[in-house]
């Protein structure tokens, strides 16, 4: 997986009075604001970058019915969310350490369909909830993985199908990685091909986040106007 570049602007203060910072976004942009919030050129989004593969699943019958979701969090982020997460101090950080994280984030990424589009002909599809959850930290990287099941499994021939992931707050850039985007897998997925559509502008432009916190449509056009999509068709 090629080595994704570091956030320049990853910070933001969270309202921590009232109750405990436990997931590892929130965990990791509190330190992150701590020592550069102050800094006027990070009050911008957006202000943590993932790096995304998706892999499409297929049944006999030629439906897609999940999509396989892997994420790979910046350096910069990946560093201040661990904090603290050494339980044992042996210098590691175990599935079992980070878990915890992982489940407090699927919950809250669940209000938003998980950042992940899947539109047939146009209409949006909904998942059930996220499936076999892993999580990891290495090379400096902090990385999850979970299977979106398809609440409706989606013939697949005939069909106009695309698949995007994106931050409507514009508050994380979420982007397919440039080598091996994404895959399709299952019996009939032989007969299926895809393509990558990318934004003509490949890095995403700052936005104050005064405005973008403010004006949610704006910020939505912005996570848009940055936002890669996979394309597929099925031959019968």
């Amino acid at each position: 997986m090629p080595k994704t570049h570091m956030s320049k602007n990853s910070g933001r203060m969270l309202n921590t009075k009232n109750k405990p910072v436990r997931s590892f976004l929130a965990r990791g942009l509190i330190f992150v604001f701590c020592l550069f919030g102050y800094l006027p050129s990070l009050n911008a989004h957006p202000h943590v970058w993932i790096e995304v593969r998706n892999a499409i699943t297929f049944d006999e019958a030629q439906r897609i019915v999940s999509i396989e979701v892997y994420w790979r969090f910046d350096e910069f982020y990946s560093a201040f969310a661990i904090q603290g997460l050494d339980t044992n101090d042996d210098g590691k950080y175990s599935p079992d350490e980070l878990t915890v994280l992982l489940n407090d984030n699927l919950t809250e990424m669940a209000k938003t369909n998980y950042y992940t589009q899947t539109l047939v002909d146009g209409k949006p599809q909904s998942y059930t909830e996220a499936a076999s959850p892993q999580v990891s930290f290495e090379d400096g990287l902090l990385s999850m993985s979970f299977s979106l099941v398809l609440t409706t499994p989606v013939q697949a021939v005939g069909a106009k199908i695309n698949v995007s992931t994106f931050d409507p707050s514009y508050y994380i850039a979420l982007d397919l990685a440039q080598q091996l985007p994404a895959s399709l897998i299952g019996e009939k997925s032989n007969k299926c091909q895809f393509s990558i559509k990318r934004p003509e502008q490949s890095e995403p432009v700052n936005l104050d986040d005064s405005i973008a916190t403010t004006n949610t449509e704006l910020a939505r056009s912005y996570a848009l106007q940055f936002t890669s999509q996979i394309l597929i068709k099925c031959d019968p």
